[in-house]
C-alpha cells in the first residue's frame, strides 16, 4: 500500500513543476514583464494551485535568476543588467563551445541529417533573401540547433545549465529582434558550425560556435547602446533593475 504522505509529496512536487513551467512561460512571453510584482496569492488563483507549489516554484525561479525578492518590494520579475548579460555570455562561451566539441564527436548521423533538413526548411530561398519577416523562423531554427547540441553532447548537467541560459538569450532576443543583416550572418554562422559537425571536426566546430555567440552578443550590445543613445528604454528584458510596480490582472 502506498504511504499517503509519499503520494502527497509526489503530487506537490508535480504541481510545483507545473507552476514553475507556467510562470516561466509567462515571463518568456512578456505577460509578466521585468519589474512587475508577483503575488503568491494571485498566482495561486490564476493557475488554480495551492500556495505551497507556488512558493516552491518561486524559490526555483529565484535560484534560476528569473525573479528577485526585496524586503521592501516583495517578489518581482528580474531584469538583467549589462554586467549580468556579460556574465551570461561568458558562461555560454565556456560551456557551449565545450558541448559543441562533445557533440561533434557524439552526434548521430541521423541528428546531423535532421539539422541539415531543418536548415533547408527554415531558409528555403537562401540566406541572401532573408528579411526581418523571417525572425520567427530564425528563432525557431536557432533554438532547435542549440538544443540539439545540448542533448547530443552527452553531459546532462551542462545541458540543463545551458537550457536555462538559452531561455534568457531568447528572452533578450525577443525584446530587441535582430536586423535582417544579423539574421543572415547568424544563419551563415550556424551553417559553418553544421559543416564542422558533419566533418567531425570538434575544434573547428567549437571555434565556429565561439564566433557565433560572440557576434550575437556584440550585435545585442550595440542594439542596447543604440536604444540608450536615443533616450529610449533598453529592451524590455535588458533594462537595468527598477523598483517593481503593482502587477496587473492577467
Amino acid at each position: 500500500m502506498t504511504d499517503p504522505s509519499i503520494a502527497r509529496h509526489a503530487s506537490d512536487s508535480n504541481m510545483a513543476v507545473h507552476a514553475y513551467a507556467a510562470i516561466k512561460k509567462r515571463i518568456l512571453d512578456f505577460r509578466y514583464v521585468p519589474g512587475e510584482r508577483l503575488s503568491e496569492a494571485q498566482l495561486a488563483k490564476e493557475l488554480g494551485l495551492g500556495r505551497s507549489p507556488i512558493r516552491t516554484a518561486l524559490a526555483k525561479l529565484k535560484s534560476d535568476g528569473w525573479i528577485a525578492v526585496s524586503p521592501q518590494s516583495g517578489t518581482y520579475v528580474k531584469s538583467l543588467t549589462e554586467r549580468e548579460i556579460a556574465d551570461l555570455v561568458d558562461l555560454r562561451l565556456v560551456l557551449e563551445t565545450h558541448v559543441t566539441e562533445l557533440a561533434a564527436r557524439a552526434m548521430s548521423d541521423e541528428d546531423l541529417r535532421k539539422l541539415r533538413r531543418a536548415f533547408a526548411a527554415f531558409c528555403p530561398k537562401g540566406v541572401a533573401n532573408l528579411s526581418t519577416r523571417a525572425f520567427d523562423d530564425f528563432n525557431e531554427f536557432d533554438a532547435l540547433f542549440h538544443v540539439t547540441l545540448y542533448r547530443t553532447g552527452g553531459n546532462a548537467l551542462i545541458a540543463e545549465i545551458l537550457a536555462n541560459l538559452f531561455d534568457k538569450v531568447q528572452w533578450l532576443k525577443t525584446s530587441a529582434p535582430p536586423s535582417a543583416a544579423r539574421m543572415r550572418s547568424g544563419y551563415s554562422e550556424l551553417r559553418r558550425i553544421l559543416e564542422a559537425l558533419e566533418a567531425r571536426e570538434p575544434k573547428d566546430a567549437a571555434t565556429r560556435m565561439r564566433e557565433h555567440i560572440s557576434n550575437a552578443a556584440t550585435f545585442s550590445a550595440q542594439s542596447r547602446a543604440h536604444e540608450r543613445g536615443n533616450g529610449a528604454a533598453v529592451g524590455r528584458a535588458g533594462a537595468s533593475a527598477k523598483p517593481p510596480r503593482a502587477r496587473r490582472a492577467a
